[in-house]
């Protein structure tokens, strides 16, 4: 007896495709998430390029791929989405997948970048002194950067 498994790809059945692509990383079934993920994420859904991003960021279902990481990421934070922006700034500060780039990490909102580049600029350090730069936004005392460094990049690192 052949027995066909479908999946809803609309809103009818009650579900979102996402959640079934939730469910299926959940029970470690990464293939299925993968062909659930990968045709929203086609068609702009920027949670499913966040996620997909992720995919090849750990190497869940597709092959590690830190470049097409990084693609994904871009597109999904171009419609907002603050995690990509952030592991898209973690890929420029570690290079992974970019060309490794301080100021760039920095400006997709990594905080440890933006921490450690404005104390660079403040006490010109490798860098013309700049006292503007770190009045731009970027933080230069420690005490910022506990609150925020628990939020940036914690989805890049393996389960």
């Amino acid at each position: 007896m052949n027995q066909t498994t479908s999946v809803c790809l609309c809103r009818t059945c009650g579900r979102w495709p996402i959640e079934d692509a939730g469910d299926a990383i959940a029970s470690g079934d990464y293939a299925k998430a993968l062909r659930l993920i990968r045709p929203l994420a086609n068609d702009g859904d920027a949670a499913a390029q966040y996620n997909l991003g992720l995919m090849y960021v750990v190497g869940r279902g597709a092959q590690q791929d830190y470049a097409a990481a990084a693609v994904w990421f871009q597109k999904a934070a171009q419609q907002g989405y603050a995690l990509a922006q952030s592991n898209l700034g973690v890929l420029y500060r570690d290079g992974r997948g970019v060309p490794q780039d301080n100021a760039k990490a920095a400006d997709q909102g990594d905080a440890v970048t933006q921490f450690l580049l404005g104390n660079q600029y403040a006490h010109g350090i490798g860098v013309w002194q700049d006292l503007a730069r770190p009045a731009l936004g970027w933080p230069t005392s420690s005490a910022t950067l506990p609150a925020t460094r628990r939020h940036v990049g914690w989805a890049l690192r393996p389960p």
